[in-house]
């Protein structure tokens, strides 16, 4: 019975090796956390604001105007429709909401292009400037793709 018992040594390394691995670990986290915070209680987080980004409230612009409700629809709706058959009495009345919703704005032009393969069959220009547009960087190009058909739409914005 001695000699049997005298074998068994209940596991008393693998807990010794592991434990002290464990505590190493945790203490590489603990610093890592302060480390983080330090740095971040230093700089700060750092700010992102979409009103000082020209690009993003453009962008959020384009969007705004493709949402803008309309009858049983928005505008998107309005424009998928005229790309069916360019219909002018639709394409006035896309040009009267773009100029309502822009009224605000002092120079932009707002311009849909329908290409059917490849083939510019349709083009609705929105515009309210001083002279040339040239607007730079502030243009913002939106893209629907029908089945071999693409509506390109673009803003062309300036303060």
């Amino acid at each position: 019975m001695r000699g049997i018992l005298q074998n068994k040594k209940a596991g008393v390394h693998s807990l010794i090796s592991w434990m002290p691995a464990s505590f190493i670990v945790f203490l590489i986290m603990i610093v890592f956390v302060a480390l983080v915070a330090i740095i971040v209680v230093k700089n700060g987080f750092g700010e992102i604001n979409l009103e000082k980004s020209s690009k993003s409230a453009d962008i959020h612009k384009l969007y705004l105007i493709l949402n803008s409700p309309v009858d049983n629809g928005n505008v998107k709706d309005l424009i998928l429709k005229w790309s069916l058959n360019h219909n002018n009495e639709l394409e006035e009345k896309i040009k009267f909401l773009i100029e309502d919703i822009l009224k605000d704005e002092k120079r932009y032009v707002f311009r849909v292009k329908h290409f059917k393969e490849d083939k510019l069959v349709g083009d609705i220009k929105v515009e309210k400037s001083l002279g040339e547009y040239a607007f730079g960087n502030s243009v913002v190009k939106l893209n629907l793709f029908l089945d071999k058909e693409v509506i390109n739409l673009e803003l062309y914005k300036n303060e």
